[in-house]
This record gives C-alpha cells, sequence and structure tokens, in this order.
C-alpha cells in the first residue's frame, strides 16, 4: 500500500494520505489464515487543504479527524500510553504509588 498511496495513515476504516488517487484500489491481504481486501474507493475521497482554513464543515472535521490521529499516533511512539477513552496520557513504565 505504502508503494502505491506514499504515507498514510489508518483510523478505523478511513485511510488519510497525502497522495491524491486517481482510480479506486484494492489490495489483497492474508490476516490469520484469511484472505481480506482492502478496497480504497475514489469516490469516496475528500480533499483538504490544511494551509487554508475552510468554511466547508466536512473539510474542516476531516481536518481536526487527522490532526487528532497524528498526535495520538505520536503519543504512541513514546512511553506515554492513553488509558480510558479520554485523551489522557500518562508514563506507564514509571509509576508512582499512592
Amino acid at each position: 500500500m505504502e508503494t502505491v498511496l506514499g504515507n498514510y495513515v489508518c483510523s478505523g476504516k478511513i485511510v488519510y494520505t497525502i497522495t491524491e488517487i486517481d482510480q479506486s484500489l484494492r489490495f489483497k491481504t492474508i490476516h490469520k489464515g484469511q484472505t481480506y481486501f482492502i478496497v480504497i474507493d475514489k469516490n469516496s475521497m475528500v480533499r483538504v487543504n490544511m494551509a487554508e482554513s475552510s468554511s466547508v464543515p466536512e473539510s474542516q472535521n476531516v481536518m481536526y479527524q487527522l490532526l487528532n490521529i497524528i498526535i495520538k499516533s505520536a503519543f504512541r511512539e513514546t512511553n506515554l500510553k492513553q488509558i480510558g477513552k479520554a485523551p489522557r496520557f500518562f508514563d506507564v513504565s514509571n509509576p508512582i504509588l499512592m
């Protein structure tokens, strides 16, 4: 996928990429012995220009989702772990006994 899409980030069923796709894509993968297909439909593509503020609510929503994914991903690459659904991260390698 990285060869075709370039840098990308997945969140649930959504794939964010900085590469514009010109056709729908289909990738075959095997997970735990089961064959799956990852389908990226060109018609579901939404363009977001993060350099300019947009008045289109859908574009703003995608921009905020993408920023949230990038921030959470950066925290996960540290010793900080998210506990619970709230965006609170804790250093689990250095607990404080109370």
